[in-house]
C-alpha cells in the first residue's frame, strides 16, 4: 500500500479546565461538544472520516470480505432462556436480519399466548449505537421501564412503557446510567443521575411516574468526585441498594423498596472494609466483606435487628480460598468459590449444616451463579462457560444434586469439543509461587 496523505490537523486551542483534581490546559477541549451540533466540530470530523474512507480505499474488497466472514458467523435466530417474575416469565428472541433483539413474556397462569414487550430493532431506527441497558418490569406487571443509549456514549435515557394500555408515558428521564429499582408499590423508580458534562455518576433520584422529570427526588448525592455510584436490587427486592466505589474503597447503602422517601442507610459492617457486597433474602442482610480478610469473609443479621453488633459470621476467611459470589436461599446457602484459581459451587444447607461442592476440581471452566430473580431452593440456575465448547446454563436440584442441561449457547459453525484439549498446567516462578 502506497504511503497515504497525513490526514488532517486539529487546530490547537488551549483552554484551562479545573476539576477536583487541579487545573490542566486541554489544547482541544473545544472538540467536545456534547450537542452534537457545532459546525466546526462536524467539520473536523467529516474531514478525518473522508481521509479514513481514503486510507482504506486500496484494500476496500478485503474488508467487505472479512466482514462477510464475520457475519456468516453470527447465530440469525436464538432465544434466551426464560426468567420468572411472578406469574410471568420473560425472554428475548433474535431473529434474522436484525440486529437488535425482540423481548417477550408469557402469563404462566393464564396459559396466555406470548407478549412483546419491547422491539429494540424498531428503538433502535435511526440510531447505529443503540444501546438497551436496563428492561426491568415492575413488580405488579403493568409497566416495563427501559434504560437506552442512542449516542454510544454510557449515557441513557429512561422511559416507562403502560403494557396494559401498550403505550408509552410522556416522561422521559435524560442522563440516567443503566440500572434502575422498582419501588415496592409500582409507583416509582430509582435511577442513577449521570452529569450531561462530566459524565459523573454520583445522585442517585427517584423517579415516579406520570411526572415532569424535574421534580424527580434526590435520594443519595455522593460527595467525593472518586466514587463512582450504582444501584440494585437485592433477591427479596424488599431493599434498593446504592454502591459507591473507587478501586480499593467501598460504600454500601440500603433503602427499602416500601419507602423511597427514606433516608438510605449505611451498612454498619463496613468499617475499614475496603470491598463490600450485600444482598437480602427477606429475613436477613448479608455483607461479603474483606475487612482483615483478602479472600472475604460472608456475614449475616436480621433485617429487623439495626444494632452494629448484631452481623454474625456465617463463611469464615480462608486464606487458601476466595469468596466469588453467593445466593441466600430459605434455610441455605450458595457459594462460588475460587481454590487455587478453580472454581466451584458450595451449597451449605444452614439448618442441619450438611455441605455439598461442584465443580472445585476441574480447573478449565468459568463459573457464575445465573439469573435467578426468584430464587427457589431447589432449582438454582448457573452458568458455565468453556475454552473447547459453547457456554451452558444448568440448573441444579440440589435434593439429588444433578443438573440438567436448560441451554446451550448457539453458534453458527459445526463445533465438537472432541477436537480440543484443554490442560491447566502449573509452574514455579523464580521466587517459588506457584502460577
Amino acid at each position: 500500500m502506497a504511503n497515504p496523505k497525513p490526514g488532517p490537523t486539529a487546530t490547537v486551542r488551549p483552554q484551562t479546565l479545573t476539576s477536583a483534581h487541579g487545573a490542566r490546559v486541554d489544547d482541544y477541549a473545544w472538540l467536545r461538544d456534547d450537542t452534537r451540533r457545532d459546525r466546526t466540530v462536524l467539520a473536523q470530523l467529516r474531514r478525518e472520516d473522508n481521509h479514513t474512507e481514503r486510507w482504506f480505499e486500496p484494500i476496500r474488497g478485503k474488508l467487505n470480505a472479512l466482514n462477510g466472514e464475520l457475519r456468516a458467523r453470527i447465530v440469525e435466530h436464538d432465544e434466551g432462556v426464560p426468567i420468572r417474575r411472578g406469574s410471568f416469565e420473560y425472554f428475548w428472541r433474535d431473529l434474522p436480519g436484525r440486529d437488535h433483539p425482540r423481548y417477550y413474556r408469557r402469563d404462566l397462569q393464564k396459559n396466555a399466548p406470548e407478549e412483546l414487550l419491547l422491539d429494540s430493532q424498531r428503538r433502535a431506527s435511526g440510531s447505529d449505537a443503540y444501546s438497551l441497558g436496563d428492561l426491568l418490569p415492575s413488580p405488579n406487571a403493568r409497566y416495563v421501564a427501559v434504560t437506552e443509549d442512542r449516542e454510544g456514549d454510557g449515557v441513557y435515557t429512561l422511559r416507562i412503557k403502560d403494557l396494559q394500555r401498550q403505550r408509552w408515558l410522556p416522561e422521559a428521564v435524560e442522563s440516567v446510567d443503566a440500572e434502575l429499582v422498582w419501588s415496592a408499590d409500582s409507583s416509582q423508580i430509582l435511577y442513577v443521575h449521570k452529569d450531561p458534562g462530566t459524565l459523573a455518576a454520583l445522585e442517585v433520584r427517584a423517579h415516579r411516574l406520570r411526572r415532569d422529570p424535574d421534580s424527580d427526588r434526590l435520594v443519595y448525592r455522593e460527595t467525593d468526585p472518586a466514587f463512582y455510584v450504582s444501584i440494585g436490587s437485592s433477591h427479596s427486592e424488599r431493599s434498593a441498594i446504592i454502591h459507591a466505589e473507587t478501586t480499593r474503597r467501598t460504600k454500601v447503602l440500603q433503602l427499602p423498596t416500601d419507602d423511597f422517601a427514606q433516608t438510605p442507610n449505611a451498612v454498619s459492617a463496613d468499617s475499614g472494609a475496603a470491598r463490600l457486597y450485600y444482598d437480602d433474602d427477606g429475613e436477613h442482610a448479608w455483607l461479603l466483606n474483606d475487612r482483615d480478610a483478602p479472600n472475604f469473609r460472608l456475614l449475616r443479621k436480621p433485617l429487623s435487628s439495626t444494632a452494629a453488633n448484631a452481623w454474625e459470621v456465617i463463611v469464615e476467611h480462608d486464606a487458601e480460598v476466595v469468596l466469588e459470589d453467593f445466593l441466600p436461599l430459605p434455610g441455605a446457602l450458595l457459594l462460588v468459590e475460587r481454590r487455587n484459581t478453580q472454581l466451584g459451587l458450595r451449597l451449605i444447607d444452614l439448618r442441619g449444616g450438611e455441605q455439598r461442592s461442584w465443580f472445585e476440581a476441574d480447573g478449565v471452566s468459568a463459573l457464575t451463579i445465573d439469573d435467578n430473580p426468584e430464587p427457589d431452593p431447589q432449582r438454582i440456575r448457573v452458568r458455565r462457560d468453556y475454552w473447547q465448547q459453547p457456554g451452558e446454563v444448568l440448573e441444579l436440584d440440589t435434593n439429588s444434586a444433578e443438573f440438567t442441561l436448560i441451554k446451550r449457547d448457539t453458534v453458527a459453525v459445526d463445533l465438537n469439543a472432541d477436537d480440543y484439549r484443554v490442560e491447566r498446567l502449573q509452574v514455579s516462578s523464580d521466587d517459588g509461587v506457584q502460577v
